[in-house]
């Protein structure tokens, strides 16, 4: 046709090295071209390829035609998130405005998922990108999704190594006969690539995958687990379930061990990244078998079997029927080709209830995790070894071993992964963060937040004084407080805080395993909080992220003003997005991973709108959990007993929660809701609040020389005990957190308890059945140690501190609430740490372990 503009398909396919197989000698020659009108790489991607920063790239296909929207563009924020968090650099790739972008900014991310919930979105493998971006060249500008096989040819493109997807392509049932191979299995033969996937989606043929893999030279190991090792076997995994009946080729433990494996290319294959180095076919990972692949230049690409975590994972013989329902529709609706994979994988959704599409989010985000630290390990070896780019590849062995990697315990550095929460890898180190056995200990739903402490530097006071007389500086009260109306010197220190990040990072580090279940928003400050989690080695993957455009939330941020003395002395927190009600399908994400993981011990704190505070202890109840009570604040702890209507206002023995932990204001509190309860109660119906048990409990607040006694007058004058009594009905152990006065234990014990006869004991039932109350344990535990004004540091996080440590303590012994007294000496003791560092946790909590476990087993 005359005067209209053509351009060829061969030029554009030379853009971005796509050749027929008898070119594939030329393909090294064509990476790392700039920027043209066909090919963008975004500026944040060049800078980390020129600073060797491992990068990982992520595919856009299961955005547009896999997850709805808005739900897509929530992950695909999410999942950047999580690489960053992890100490990578996310690479999303795509074609927008018929243009291939190898990372995409907020707004070209926004334009290809609009485009995709107008289906005006192509799902874009290698015989596409030819099309698409010529369209482009002549003014139509086209959107697609970039499936694993276009992924793997921009990002070689690129010079991006490591691609972590949800799950490979593969021989479709009956491929032999119709053909039906996905392309993403001949691009696996092409490209030197690490690729971190769940294996291959269940409803393929999975034999006959790894055949054909095998063929096109590329190597498949699986990522295995102590759990896996013991049972004698790992299979290749199938996407939403860790079990195919087909035996992994070959078997690998950890980030490193595949970093040793992948190895560096030389530099006279003109790469400036870490890269996969191909096949492996008997697990040495010695220097003389990189050399080889090295001189053999084997450009295959290493396919990284991640299997789905087990708390995720959907039952084999559930996801095996709806599998074999979806591809008998798709056969009757003669549904194949390219449109045969999204209309099955939307079947066994629906089939499912949509599990499916939890596991599939959940496994995405495992690999994209996996895939980061398998990046992050391989430019650790390229740091630790600046040769290794010019002169050839290293092996990082233990000293006096033989170049053989040797498998080491599970949860160790450089140990198999763990069930549950995988160990963190370290940007800057490369070390792997240990992380506890499969059982979870403590599962904390609470806060998370961004704390600013502003403290009050010295040179205020000292400029507060000079206007004042010498008698009178000793008893003026600006000493240590700030000045209003004016701007005060202080030690402004920033980090990751919050409640709820407080209590799980203070069990994390006395050696639980604990799982934190929060939200932040997905903005810069959303950002940070994750990367600081996942350097301290807590897992992120039960973070639900929002989104700040279409919730106006932002990720809760609190400042504490603390004078001179280090004492509180005003804070301000915006924790709007814990406050606000969450959507159903948050909770269905939680939900489905707190009932395979069974936490012996749910922290929940105040800082949840009531509704949602209830929806976690009913949460806890069925798994049969122990429920701790943190109510973070006089306003919030009420909260408790808002959204609990009255048949949910249990009492013991069918209380809902076993252990309180407030301070004193927090208690006055919560003393006056349940006073009001009983109040109500005795007008409504006399006995439907106060079992006829417990309604002895009313004759000890009266009689007030045994609580002087087991307190002191001050604590009775103030109504501490009376209060914490007017609360065992409903919370049988109550902690209250005095500070320099120390903490006092309020307690109800039953006939069987050997410390009924205890001084302790205030006052006894004397019509106490066997299993009833039999009395109340009340004690005062002095403070562990009185810490001057000139070594206290700062207040914030004693308490979550205190919180923590009790709560691991409980959890890792299996021990009932009534135990938790042996525990309060050490609780103290990490307080005083706490009190004494710089950061809301102290992290030198970890010598403190041995010593918890010893008090409690000497109980």
């Amino acid at each position: 046709m005359r005067g209209r503009p053509t351009v060829s398909r061969r030029l554009v396919n030379s853009v971005f090295g796509i050749w027929p197989r008898r070119h594939n000698r030329s393909i090294a020659h064509n990476t790392f071209q700039g920027n043209n009108a066909f090919f963008q790489i975004s500026d944040e991607v060049q800078e980390a390829l020129g600073a060797s920063r491992p990068l990982v790239a992520l595919e856009t296909a299961i955005y547009t035609h896999g997850f709805p929207y808005p739900e897509n563009l929530e992950l695909a924020q999410h999942l950047e998130i999580q690489v960053r968090a992890h100490g990578g650099v996310p690479a999303t790739i795509a074609v927008v405005d018929g243009v291939a972008r190898v990372g995409l900014s907020r707004a070209e991310l926004i334009t290809l998922i609009s485009a995709a919930s107008r289906g005006n979105a192509m799902k874009l493998s290698r015989r596409d990108l030819g099309y698409i971006c010529g369209m482009g060249a002549i003014g139509k500008r086209l959107h697609g999704g970039t499936t694993v096989a276009a992924t793997m040819i921009l990002a070689r493109r690129a010079g991006i190594t490591v691609f972590a997807t949800g799950g490979l392509g593969g021989v479709h049932q009956g491929g032999e006969q119709s053909l039906d191979i996905s392309a993403d299995l001949n691009e696996c033969g092409r490209n030197q690539m690490a690729v971190v996937s769940s294996g291959c989606k269940g409803f393929l043929d999975i034999p006959r995958t790894l055949e054909y893999l095998e063929t096109q030279g590329v190597c498949v190991a699986t990522f295995a687990d102590a759990e896996d090792e013991e049972n004698g076997s790992v299979d290749f995994p199938a996407f939403w379930t860790r079990e195919s009946g087909v035996r992994s080729p070959m078997v690998i433990r950890t980030e490193e061990e595949a970093a040793a494996i992948l190895g560096l290319q030389s530099q006279k294959l003109g790469l400036y990244v870490p890269c996969v180095v191909g096949i492996n076919d008997n697990r040495e990972a010695n220097g003389k078998y990189q050399v080889a692949q090295q001189s053999l230049r084997v450009r295959s690409a290493v396919l990284l079997a991640n299997p789905i975590p087990r708390h995720a994972a959907l039952p084999k013989a559930e996801i095996d029927m709806a599998i074999a329902q979806a591809r008998e529709e798709a056969r009757l609706s003669s549904v194949t080709g390219r449109d045969n994979t999204p209309f099955i994988l939307k079947r066994i959704g629906e089939l499912t209830e949509g599990r499916s599409r939890i596991a599939n989010r959940a496994l995405v985000e495992s690999n994209v995790i996996r895939g980061t630290r398998v990046a992050v390990a391989l430019a650790n070896r390229s740091h630790q070894s600046p040769s290794a780019t010019r002169s050839g590849p290293t092996t990082a062995r233990k000293a006096g071993s033989s170049g053989n990697v040797e498998p080491v315990p599970a949860g160790t550095p450089g140990g198999p992964l763990p069930v549950g929460n995988p160990p963190t890898v370290l940007a800057s180190t490369g070390r792997d963060v240990p992380t506890k056995a499969p059982q979870v200990h403590v599962a904390v739903a609470g806060s998370l937040a961004w704390d600013s402490s502003c403290d009050l530097a010295a040179s205020a006071s000292a400029e507060s004084l000079s206007t004042v007389s010498s008698d009178q500086a000793s008893t003026n009260p600006t000493e240590s407080t700030p000045q209003p109306h004016t701007s005060n010197p202080a030690i402004i220190g920033q980090d990751v805080g919050g409640v709820g990040h407080n209590v799980a990072f203070a069990a994390h580090l006395l050696g639980a395993s604990v799982r934190l279940c929060s939200v932040v928003a997905d903005d810069l400050v959303g950002q940070q909080v994750l990367r600081s989690l996942g350097a301290r080695g807590l897992a992120t993957s039960d973070i639900q992220i929002l989104s700040q455009q279409e919730t106006g939330l932002k990720t809760a941020q609190y400042v504490a003003f603390n004078a001179a003395d280090k004492n509180l002395v005003v804070a301000a927190a915006d924790m709007r997005i814990m406050e606000s009600l969450l959507v159903p399908r948050t909770y269905a994400e939680w939900q489905v991973k707190f009932f395979r993981t069974a936490p012996r011990w749910l922290v929940v704190d105040g800082n949840w709108h009531p509704t949602t505070m209830q929806r976690w202890i009913r949460m806890g109840q069925r798994v049969r959990a122990k429920i701790l009570y943190e109510p973070v604040s006089a306003i919030k702890a009420p909260r408790l007993f808002e959204d609990a209507p009255r048949k949910r206002r249990r009492i013991f023995p069918n209380h809902q929660v076993d252990i309180a932990t407030p301070n004193a204001l927090e208690l006055v509190a919560m003393s006056q809701v349940a006073q009001e309860f009983q109040r109500q109660s005795r007008v409504e119906d006399p006995d439907q609040l106060i079992d006829p048990n417990l309604a002895w409990l009313d004759s000890i607040r009266p009689d007030l020389e045994p609580l002087v006694r087991l307190t002191n007058e001050e604590l009775v004058q103030q109504g501490v005990p009376q209060q914490s009594i007017t609360l065992l009905p409903y919370i049988p152990t109550i902690l209250t957190k005095l500070g320099p006065q120390g903490v006092l234990l309020t307690q109800l014990i039953t006939m069987e308890d050997p410390r009924l006869y205890s001084e302790h004991v205030v006052a006894r039932n004397p019509y106490a059945l066997p299993g009833s109350v039999s009395g109340v344990y009340l004690r005062l535990f002095p403070p562990a140690e009185v810490i001057p004004e000139a070594e206290m540091v700062s207040v914030n996080g004693a308490g979550d501190t205190f919180v923590g440590t009790v709560v691991a303590g409980l959890a890792m012994s299996g021990r009932e609430a009534s135990a938790v007294e042996s525990l309060i000496p050490t609780a103290q003791q990490a307080s005083v740490l706490t009190l004494k560092s710089t950061h809301p946790v102290s992290p030198r909590l970890g010598i403190l372990q041995q010593a918890l476990l010893k008090e409690h087993s000497s109980s």
